[in-house]
């Protein structure tokens, strides 16, 4: 299958490097849209296709049977709706859109050009969360009491993509662009959607819309609940995550050590193997156009992780908490 990246970014960059290590894919074009001259000199180095500046010339010239898109937020939809009007197949990177109306005509413009959309799950793919999520499906832990998540960053820096300080391009700042993967994961390790949540955030005193630091809690239905924490002007990174049961802990790294502690006194380390979590989306991917159906569950997956972001948002601008509506 002859595909595309639409993006030029470190996350476009992965999924062009992961291509050549899944049978069935061949890679014919880059649209690095937003990036600068000296990133499309890398990537024409790096992945040996040629780099387009516009990613609606890449489709009229390319005639890609499928694409990912790992654009900007804001245009994700636009890009989808001209992919999917080319009769390209569709895999996007969260967030699926920066709303969930964006959302739903991306759903509807796949729907109408019969092709195949999904979108990218890139964390549960990632050894350590994979493994916790199966220690806590067999009771490791007994029932979930809470998680935490937390992760601080010095994200100013020269060597990110400039459309990323910008949030008519960016769609906002650490809640949507970092946050989305984060809820995706916490949601899927807690196995349900939330009913409410409440957030409470800090903005750039240079871009009074740019969300820069977030503390967020997510309430679940069976009465679990998740809490949240993303600073981007943190002098170092630091991450630290742990789920909480009546009987264990789960303490780990996304790429590091994973620690389960129960009431067994059984420990176990996992330390991360490596692997390539995008060549197991491509994978799934691949199958999912062979099977010429939508792995439906997952775009709905991927638009309540946007409901909740937006929620998130909402709960700041009115001083309260946000419930959310039940999914049918």
């Amino acid at each position: 299958m002859r595909l595309a990246i639409l993006g030029g970014g470190r996350c476009a960059a992965a999924y062009g490097k992961a291509v050549g290590e899944v049978s069935g894919l061949e890679l014919v074009a880059v649209a690095a849209t937003v990036n600068s001259a000296r990133r499309k000199m890398v990537l024409a180095e790096q992945l040996q296709v040629p780099i387009y500046d516009d990613y609606k010339r890449l489709l009229a010239v390319e005639k890609p049977e499928a694409v990912i898109i790992a654009l900007p937020p804001l245009l994700h939809e636009p890009a989808a709706i001209a992919a999917a009007a080319a009769g390209a197949h569709l895999l996007i990177d969260l967030p699926l859109a920066p709303t969930m109306e964006g959302c739903d005509r991306i759903i509807t413009a796949a729907s109408r050009a019969g092709v195949t959309l999904m979108t990218g799950h890139r964390h549960r793919y990632f050894q350590n969360i994979a493994a916790a999520r199966m220690m806590v499906n067999e009771g490791e832990l007994g029932r979930l009491l809470f998680s935490i998540t937390a992760r601080y960053w010095p994200y100013f820096s020269s060597d990110r993509s400039s459309w990323k300080y910008d949030v008519k391009l960016a769609g906002g700042g650490a809640w949507l662009t970092h946050g989305i993967h984060l809820v995706d994961r916490i949601c899927w390790l807690h196995g349900e959607l939330p009913e409410a949540v409440t957030a409470r955030m800090l903005f750039s005193p240079d871009n009074p819309h740019m969300e820069i630091s977030v503390v967020a809690q997510l309430e679940f239905p069976g009465g679990s609940t998740a809490a949240i924490m993303l600073a981007m002007q943190a002098g170092k990174t630091v991450e630290y995550n742990e789920l909480v049961g009546v009987d264990g802990r789960i303490n780990y790294q996304t790429h590091g050590p994973l620690v389960l502690t129960n009431n067994r006194a059984l420990v176990t380390k996992i330390a991360e193997q490596g692997g390539n979590a995008g060549v197991a989306v491509l994978q799934e991917f691949i199958a999912a156009v062979a099977r010429k159906s939508e792995p439906a569950a997952l775009v709905e997956w991927g638009r309540e992780m946007v409901g909740i972001i937006r929620a998130g948002y909402d709960s700041v601008n009115l001083s309260r908490k946000i419930a959310l509506p039940r999914s049918s």
